[in-house]
């Protein structure tokens, strides 16, 4: 079978781009929590739903799980979608992540090990170039877009 005639499967998960900045900072004082995943790739938290969980009840639970951090506030009006496909020998699958931004106070990580290897707070030019995957700069790039328009909604504004 070529790669062309291999049959595709949907596979969606959620995340959280998880953002701290001190009281009465701004977009440029932000940092932003990436995590080292087990399989060596740098991005943000994120995971499958369980049950009957709406997207944003899964993205939430997922970092709680990842980060050992529940003290967060989502931006629950806008999400960002990152897309790219998955190659196995016998199926290719089409991944689909939908991503809220939340603040939070800079917490201590409570990293899940049987998942997560490593984690680090850096702002946006550094977050940038730690995120492994084109897809992920790309949505990250369109979070922070997003943000620099909307400065209300930082905390303290």
């Amino acid at each position: 079978m070529t790669p062309s005639n291999l049959p595709i499967s949907q596979d969606a998960a959620f995340g959280i781009i998880p953002i701290c900045c001190p009281p009465g900072g701004t977009l440029e004082d932000a940092e932003f929590l990436l995590i080292k995943h087990n399989a060596g790739h740098w991005a943000f938290p994120k995971g499958h739903a369980e049950g009957n969980e709406t997207p944003l009840e899964s993205a939430k639970r997922e970092f709680t799980e990842e980060t050992g951090i529940n003290n967060f506030k989502t931006i629950e009006s806008v999400s960002f979608k990152e897309q790219y496909e998955i190659h196995r020998t016998r199926r290719i699958i089409h991944k689909v992540v939908v991503y809220y931004p939340a603040f939070l106070e800079k917490e201590t990580v409570t990293i899940q090990e049987a998942e997560i290897a490593d984690y680090c707070w850096e702002k946006y030019d550094a977050a940038r170039q730690i995120i492994t995957y084109s897809a992920s700069i790309l949505m990250f790039e369109e979070v922070y877009q997003y943000l620099q328009q909307h400065p209300e909604l930082f905390p303290g504004a």
